[in-house]
């Protein structure tokens, strides 16, 4: 600190001042669930999903020779990564 002299003031107020606003960002984004302006719109996205849901079976039951789908069980990776659909 011997070298900065009358520079450590403006550099510990400027590192302050970037901690400070990371700090600030932290707590901002530190929970994403709420109901803020700035908060994922969860009620949007469920809503989509279950008008999409809706529709595809209400499309299915309009097609009466349809087979039934085989609901999986087991998650793709307990059963192999051959298996994954991906």
């Amino acid at each position: 600190m011997e070298g900065f002299h009358f520079w450590t003031i403006p550099v510990v107020a400027m590192m302050a001042y970037f901690m400070i606003h990371v700090e600030m960002i932290a707590e901002e984004i530190e929970d994403p669930f709420g109901e803020s302006e700035d908060d994922l719109m969860l009620d949007d996205l469920c809503l989509t999903i279950e008008r999409s849901v809706e529709g595809i079976l209400a499309a299915r039951e309009l097609e009466p020779d349809h087979p039934p789908v085989p609901v999986l069980l087991a998650s793709a990776a307990a059963i192999g990564p051959a298996a994954a659909p991906y």
